[in-house]
């Protein structure tokens, strides 16, 4: 525990002190907009309330329940914008919030009441909160006509129906960015919502099991500054719906397919050609992307027009891709220099070839996923440790014919 000091300052504010009169701690937060006081909960008095004034985010959850009254009387909250909240101290924080995440011990019954009393909100994450049968439906209208301006939702509710997310966008239609977990809502509301919430750049649409394309293709027709969408696990989204992505959306950076079955390689052909600023894709599972036999050109190979199509691809995900060959994936490798972060998992096909030809052509790879690609062996190991200076994390789970020897090099 920190010694006590002259005037009841501990030691640490006396660091923080020193550290803010440097000018070492201040820019840092400037730059990082983040303020974590985790572990830290006997620093809260006037050195704190110095660099709370610096920083528009603050972790209430970081400070524990016998210094929260100290907190809410002595902290400067008129600097701060965004709250990450548990127990929310309506009295004590001001109007002019615009952020707020809600921690999952928290209850539609302490939520609601919190937005009411702050109709400027611009952005709620209520993603961790465990939202009751019959309460779905009434938190979102309350959403809707308590906050005009809310330009950031992120929700998971299970019992929604489409006239709730109607609703939204018809009150909110400056909506830029949507994650609704909500498997029981149809095309209708995705429908309704692209026509009405034009501005959307990032969706997260992956728990909602019930679209079709149709809903996916209004919504890349009346929302075509899209930069990231999510459409996993959709059963039903078909290579329809990623070519009007595809011809639509150009801006596209981050696009995710995980467990689209019926996605192929001829959609993914069209976002290579017309998504150029694409920088990270997931393709896990989708077995169907990958052709029986490599392509005798790359130019042919979609994986390898991603490559020289994108120059900002960094992150690929094909794991589960279980037709992927060594070939294929030495194609994609000449072609993605800039690649940090690839995800093989379960291709059982592959083999040192590959992934020696990835540690030879991608030299910035930080994260690659190895797991149960039973035919890989030291000798490739060896070569992503020597040439691969940035790997940070190498998954080889399954992966039996390794021994003593991948581990020593990867040390």
């Amino acid at each position: 525990p920190p010694s006590p000091l002259q005037g009841g300052v501990s030691s640490s504010e006396t660091l923080l002190g020193h550290l803010l009169s440097f000018h070492l701690l201040g820019p840092f937060l400037l730059r990082e907009d983040v303020l974590s006081l985790r572990m830290c909960s006997r620093v809260l008095s006037r050195s704190v309330n110095d660099i709370i004034s610096s920083s528009w985010y603050f972790n209430w959850d970081r400070i524990s329940q016998e210094d929260r009254p100290l907190a809410r009387t002595t902290m400067r909250w008129s600097q701060i914008r965004n709250v990450n909240l548990t127990d929310p101290p309506i009295n004590c924080i001001p109007e002019g919030i615009t952020y707020v995440h809600f921690h999952r011990d928290c209850n539609v019954t302490q939520v609601m009441p919190f937005i009411q009393q702050f109709p400027s909100l611009r952005a709620i994450d209520v993603l961790d909160v465990d939202m009751e049968e019959d309460q779905d439906d009434n938190f979102l209208l309350h959403v809707a006509h308590t906050c005009p301006q809310l330009e950031i939702l992120k929700l998971s509710a299970s019992n929604l129906v489409d006239a709730s997310v109607i609703e939204l966008a018809s009150c909110c239609p400056q909506l830029h960015t949507l994650i609704l977990h909500a498997p029981s809502i149809t095309d209708d509301a995705i429908i309704q919502l692209s026509q009405r919430c034009t501005h959307l750049r990032d969706v997260d649409l992956s728990r909602c099991t019930n679209l079709t394309d149709s809903a996916i293709i209004q919504l890349a027709e009346h929302c075509t500054g899209l930069e990231h969408i999510n459409l996993s696990a959709s059963k039903l989204i078909s290579d329809v719906s990623i070519t009007h992505i595809a011809q639509h959306c150009p801006s596209l950076r981050i696009i995710n397919l995980a467990k689209c079955k019926r996605i192929s390689s001829k959609s993914i052909s069209q976002l290579a050609s017309r998504c150029t600023q694409l920088e990270s894709i997931n393709l896990r599972n989708c077995t169907q992307v990958v052709k029986n036999k490599p392509s005798s050109s790359s130019s042919d190979d979609p994986l390898a027009q991603l490559g020289a199509s994108c120059p900002r691809l960094h992150t690929v995900n094909l794991g589960g891709c279980t037709k992927l060959t060594d070939e294929t994936l030495a194609q994609m490798a000449a072609s993605c220099a800039r690649l940090s972060s690839i995800k093989v998992r379960h291709c059982d096909d592959i083999t040192d070839h590959a992934v020696m030809e990835l540690a030879q052509t991608c030299r910035q790879l930080e994260h690659v996923d190895l797991g149960w690609c039973y035919n890989v062996t030291d000798e490739a190991i060896t070569q992503l440790a020597r040439l691969c200076p940035r790997l940070r994390y190498v998954n080889i789970t399954g992966c039996s014919d390794l021994t003593d020897e991948a581990i020593k090099q990867l040390a």
